[in-house]
Formats: structure tokens, C-alpha cells, sequence
């Protein structure tokens, strides 16, 4: 009985000594997978590079005290120091002379009364412009909202109505996903006021942002072969991809279905040309020149009417008001931009962020990614490979995955013409050559290379 009892404590103490064991070992493994987690939590996610200024910026409500009261930067207050100095001057001045001719008629007879009755114009203009202002940050916002909602229906539809048994499928619902967060690229960059200016590097910022997603000739096509309306081009891109998996009978709901996503698509648009509407309509020219002209008339006569009855306290009262009245033009400024890069904008770099997620939110467990089939992509072909000629990805259905072999595209000259009745997609003309390489082989005057011109002999 002793050594029975004996042996059972040695061997609960064994077992307690392994299952310790095991614990600290399980708990060593959740460590390292938490850091892991965080170190990848951390990486920038491809094509959702987000403005930090910005995300701080939304964020104020959970500043301390101390930070709200010292940050200048994107307050009105930077802009209107100009005004504020100029108006103190004034104040001074004209006390100056004042306090040493006090007695004087032109004084005496001063009276604020007319000048303060014109603060009801100067009131009414200050009021239209910054709602209108107001109204435009609004009607920003709303339009952004539907957009980033639609393009949620997109990717609903495609994860609850494509049938993905066969290959051909899987590369359309592939390429359809890949496409969306290059429409939010391009839309966000397009309703920025002169993204694409002269000297502000717009193109080469669309490039890298652009190149996870897209081959090197879809990135030329978006970038040098399509000089506006892009989000329309990309559109057209992922519609014709569902019209491929309609014309194959995978769509569930068929020709319902279709028109249901063509109608998604529409509303698509309709934001984005909502948006681009709010940031290329400004205030009236004649409202804001006439507000501004008026309110520093106003401000700078103001120290006339204050000196005989305020006397030295005019030159604090008259920089405060001007700071008040030009401090609302300002905001009036700021709302009427709600698409750039300074602090107050909105966050539209987001939109990107939130598709690549929300398509991986999805098809959570599916091997979804968002870059092109061939790898023939713009970020990873550094180095310059074969020119191929570009067909947005849509001859890729036709190719046999059974021998297990990259998908790659095909020269435009090689590819023979769609016999009738085959559903397989292209993007060729009727001579054979698409797209790409017709921009490619365009000269500087328009011409295709190594023909002459019209005129020429």
C-alpha cells in the first residue's frame, strides 16, 4: 500500500509537472502569435495608404485639453494673423490721432451707429457664404457614403450570386474584386482640385498606387491612354466581367441579376460624379469678392467710429472683431474644399482601406487576391519584361487551368477571332488588335507608328 501510494504522487506529480509544462508552452505559442499578429496589423496594406494627418485630425475629440488649445494647424487662426496685425496697426494709428486732436469737430461728430448698420449685409453675405460652404461639405459627405455603400453591394453580389465551381468563374469573380479597389483609387484621386497639376506628381502617385492591382498595361491605359474620366473605364471593366459570367449561365438570378448589378454600377457613378460635382463648383467668384472687400472696408473704418467713444480700448476691440469676421470666411474656405489633402478634408484614402477589407471581411477563408493573375504586375515587374498586348484581363478566361499552368496574356497579333457562338470574352477589335496596343502604337501626332500621315506623300 505504501509504495502504491507513493506511486500514484509520483505519477500525479508527473502528469501536474506535464500539463505546467504544456501550459507555459501554450502560453509562449499565444505570445509569439499576438506579436505576430501585431507586427502584420502593422503593415501597410497594399494600395490603402491612409493620410495620418488626417486620421489625427478626426480624431480631436480624444486629445487632451492641452493639445486642442495649442494646435494651430488647421484652424483659421494661421490665416487670419495677417488680417489681425494689419488691423491692430490701424488701431493704433488711429487712436493716435485721436488722443492728439480730440477736441476736433471731425470727432466730435463721429458716430457708430451708420457703421454698425451695415453689419446686416455684412451679416447676411457672411451667412451665404459659409452655407453654402456648409451645404457642399454635406452633400461631400453623402455622396462618399454612397459610393463606399455600393461598392459594398458589389461585393455582395458577387460572393452570394457567382457560382465559383469552375476556374473561368474564379478568375472573373478574381478580377471583378481586384477592380474595386482601383475604382476607389482612381475616384478618390479624381475629385481632388488639380491632383494631376503640373508639378504636383499626381500620375506618379496613381502609378504606385495602382501597380499592386494592376498589370503594367492596364496601369499605362488608366494613367497615359485615359486622360479623364477613369472611374468610368474601370467600371466598364468590372461590368464586363459579370456580362461574361451572365453569358456562361453562373450568374444566379440571370438576366434579374444583371440588371440589378448594372443598376449598382449606375449608382456607382452617379456618387462619383456626385463628388466631382461638389469639387468643381465653387462659391460664385462675385459673392466671395464682394463679402471680402466689404468686410475689410468695414474693418479698417471701424477704429474711426470706436476711437472718440471706446478710446483705448479700440485697439483691442477692432483686431478681435476682424479676427471673428474673417475667421468665418475662412471656415466658408475650408468647408468648400472637402476633397485634398489639408487636415479638414475628408478622409477619402479610407475608401481604399475599407474595400480591400470588406472583401476580405467576405471571403473570409478564400484565397483572395487582389493582384493580376499573371503577376505581370506594375509593382512587381521592375526590371521590364516582354511587352504584351493589353486586354484588361478578359482573354485569361478562355485558357486551360487544368494543366496547372499561369495564366498569361497573348500577343494581340497571335489571337484568333471569336468564332460565333463562343461565350468566351474579348477585348479586341474587328482587326484583331486591342486596345493597348493600339495606344501604343499611336505616334506623337495621333498616327499609328511607321505610316505616314494623311497629308503626306
Amino acid at each position: 500500500m505504501p509504495k502504491a501510494r507513493s506511486q500514484s504522487k509520483k505519477e500525479i506529480e508527473e502528469q501536474e509537472r506535464k500539463i505546467a509544462r504544456l501550459k507555459a508552452e501554450q502560453e509562449r505559442a499565444d505570445a509569439e502569435a499576438a506579436k505576430e499578429g501585431e507586427r502584420s496589423s502593422n503593415k501597410p496594406v497594399a494600395g490603402c495608404k491612409v493620410d495620418p494627418v488626417r486620421m489625427e485630425f478626426a480624431s480631436y475629440r480624444d486629445w487632451p485639453w492641452w493639445k486642442f488649445w495649442i494646435t494651430c494647424r488647421g484652424t483659421v487662426l494661421c490665416p487670419i494673423l495677417p488680417w489681425i496685425l494689419i488691423y491692430f496697426l490701424v488701431s493704433v494709428l488711429v487712436y493716435a490721432a485721436e488722443h492728439q486732436e480730440s477736441d476736433s469737430q471731425f470727432w466730435e461728430n463721429m458716430s457708430y451707429v451708420p457703421h454698425f448698420m451695415f453689419l446686416i449685409p455684412l451679416s447676411l453675405l457672411l451667412i451665404l457664404r459659409v452655407g453654402f460652404a456648409l451645404y457642399k461639405s454635406w452633400e461631400a459627405r453623402s455622396a462618399t457614403n454612397k459610393l463606399y455603400h455600393y461598392m459594398q453591394e458589389v461585393i455582395r453580389i458577387a460572393h452570394l450570386y457567382i457560382e465559383r465551381e469552375d476556374k473561368e468563374d474564379q478568375v472573373a469573380l478574381h478580377h471583378i474584386l481586384r477592380y474595386l479597389p482601383v475604382f476607389a483609387i482612381v475616384t478618390k484621386n479624381n475629385v481632388v482640385p488639380n491632383f494631376y497639376g503640373q508639378g504636383r506628381g499626381g500620375y506618379q502617385v496613381l502609378r504606385s498606387e495602382l501597380s499592386p492591382h494592376l498589370s503594367r498595361d492596364e496601369v499605362d491605359t488608366l494613367v497615359e491612354g485615359c486622360t479623364s474620366n477613369r472611374p468610368l473605364l474601370v467600371a466598364t471593366w468590372i461590368s464586363r466581367w459579370m456580362v461574361g459570367v451572365f453569358r456562361r449561365g453562373k450568374l444566379l438570378g440571370g438576366k434579374e441579376m444583371l440588371c440589378h448589378f448594372n443598376e449598382i454600377i449606375q449608382q456607382m457613378l452617379e456618387g462619383w460624379i456626385q463628388m466631382n460635382k461638389v469639387s468643381s463648383t465653387p462659391c460664385i467668384f462675385a459673392v466671395v469678392h464682394f463679402l471680402f472687400w466689404v468686410m475689410v472696408i468695414w474693418c479698417l473704418t471701424l477704429p474711426l467710429c470706436l476711437a472718440s467713444t471706446c478710446g483705448g480700448y479700440t485697439i483691442v476691440a477692432v483686431p478681435m472683431i476682424g479676427a471673428l469676421l474673417h475667421g468665418m470666411e475662412r471656415l466658408g474656405y475650408e468647408l468648400e474644399e472637402p476633397f485634398g489633402s489639408s487636415p479638414n478634408c475628408l478622409p477619402t484614402d479610407k475608401l481604399v482601406g475599407a474595400t480591400y477589407f470588406d472583401i476580405k471581411l467576405l471571403f473570409w477563408g478564400c484565397d483572395v487576391k487582389l493582384a493580376p493573375l499573371d503577376r505581370d504586375s506594375a509593382q512587381d515587374d521592375v526590371i521590364g519584361k516582354m511587352e504584351k498586348a493589353f486586354t484588361m484581363g478578359l482573354e485569361t478566361i478562355a485558357l486551360d487551368f487544368d494543366n496547372n499552368t499561369t495564366p498569361k496574356h497573348s500577343n494581340a497579333e497571335k489571337v484568333p477571332a471569336i468564332a460565333e457562338g463562343n461565350t468566351t470574352l474579348s477585348s479586341k477589335g474587328p482587326d484583331g488588335i486591342s486596345l493597348g496596343a493600339r495606344i501604343r502604337s499611336k505616334g506623337q501626332d495621333g498616327t499609328p507608328r511607321g505610316e505616314p500621315n494623311p497629308g503626306e506623300d
